[in-house]
């Protein structure tokens, strides 16, 4: 397992080698084969770009980002947690291994997601900007936002005595309007 440290670097690590091209013919014909695809292959079949055929019936070849998008997919949906990992740690995660990650591999998501929340956790504000936007990606939300919620967990009183009302009063006890301060029972 690799060490928080990668959250504290200033530069990301090194990117994990671009994914192999991935003929759309070949992997539609494939799942279309499958009886009852697995998440991923359901995700990836969701995901998969429509095939433009020319005149004469041949499949024309993707556009660039339609390609690279593509092959991301597969790649990651291929080797979840090793592609997930390395991509995450390299700051090179995309709203497109996420979503393929949350929706394909749910079980793998939450490993990443937890991993990534313990190593935060370990890791301690502030963090580099490539590590904060990469984790909000990862998360779906600003990693802030994570941490505050992890931590938040720790600082709540156990006792059975916290009757859940604020112990000092609020901005609205204080307020000279009769109709904002709250009422008591």
């Amino acid at each position: 397992m690799l060490t928080a440290n990668w959250m504290k670097a200033q530069k990301p690590r090194p990117a994990p080698d671009a994914p192999p091209h991935v003929d759309l013919k070949t992997v539609t014909d494939q799942l279309n084969a499958m009886a009852a695809p697995s998440p991923a292959l359901a995700y990836l079949k969701a995901q998969l770009p429509p095939q433009i055929f020319d005149r004469w019936g041949q499949p024309l070849p993707l556009s660039i980002d339609k390609q690279e998008r593509l092959d991301r997919l597969v790649a990651i949906l291929r080797h979840p947690l090793e592609r997930g990992r390395q991509l995450l740690v390299s700051g090179q995660l995309d709203t497109i291994e996420a979503d393929a990650l949350r929706q394909g591999w749910p079980q793998v998501y939450e490993h990443l997601k937890e991993q990534a929340i313990q190593e935060m956790a370990e890791a301690g504000p502030p963090l580099p900007t490539w590590s904060e936007g990469v984790l909000g990606i990862l998360f779906g939300r600003d990693a802030a936002l994570v941490y505050v919620d992890g931590t938040a967990d720790a600082e709540k009183p156990t006792s059975s005595k916290f009757n859940g009302k604020a112990p000092l009063p609020t901005p609205a006890d204080a307020s000279s309007e009769p109709d904002l301060r709250p009422r008591r029972s």
